[in-house]
């Protein structure tokens, strides 16, 4: 006598609906699903210190000063730029999409504005040094070069996604913030430099 195999019954009508195929998807797959979402957590987690603020510096306040060392190993402070420069601070890293997207509009802000009082600080978190170094090469960037090391720098001044961008007037005062990519963003940030300078 053989066997038959059994049979799945056919779903309802319902379980074939966009719905029905993502209640069961999530049904059947919610080991996963929150699995990513605890990896997800512990990954953003980990790029912030313990402490770090809710949110951004607000546009208007004075910024928090620093000092991170530079690709070379030189220190370089944020007050060191005050009564000279504008500066704007761009919080990136090298697996960031849209910070690959952000730094050539850097660049060419740097290239145009630079003669005129603009600095550029790309201050990049928590990776090592020679990835680093390799990647800017690699893409022919001048900007300087920080290294936030520990985090700690990104997460006194709130940052929370990245790329996050700050306009820092020469008095030492932030004047503008955001995060992530833009395709208006060099438009906008030139008219606000150059305002600024």
């Amino acid at each position: 006598m053989t066997e038959t195999p059994e049979q799945a019954p056919l779903p309802e009508p319902e379980a074939l609906s966009p719905t029905g195929i993502l209640l069961s998807f999530i049904r059947n797959n919610w080991i996963l699903l929150a699995g990513f979402a605890i990896a997800g957590l512990i990954v953003m987690k980990g790029l912030m210190p313990e402490g770090s603020p809710a949110r951004a510096k607000p546009a208007g306040t004075a910024s928090r000063n620093f000092t991170l060392t530079d690709l070379d190993g030189k220190a370089v402070s944020l007050s060191s730029f005050r009564g000279n420069s504008v500066v704007i601070l761009d919080f990136w890293a090298t697996w960031c999409g849209p910070c690959r997207l952000t730094m050539p509009v850097l660049q060419r802000l740097k290239d145009s504005l630079g003669g005129r009082g603009l600095v550029v600080l790309s201050i990049d978190l928590r990776e090592n040094p020679a990835t680093v170094r390799s990647f800017i090469q690699q893409n022919g960037f001048t900007m300087r070069v920080l290294m936030d090391s520990d985090g700690a720098v990104s997460g006194a001044w709130g940052v929370s996604g990245i790329p996050s961008l700050f306009v820092i007037d020469k008095e030492g005062n932030v004047r503008h913030q955001e995060v992530g990519y833009d395709p208006a963003m060099e438009t906008k940030l030139a008219e606000l430099v150059a305002g600024l300078l």
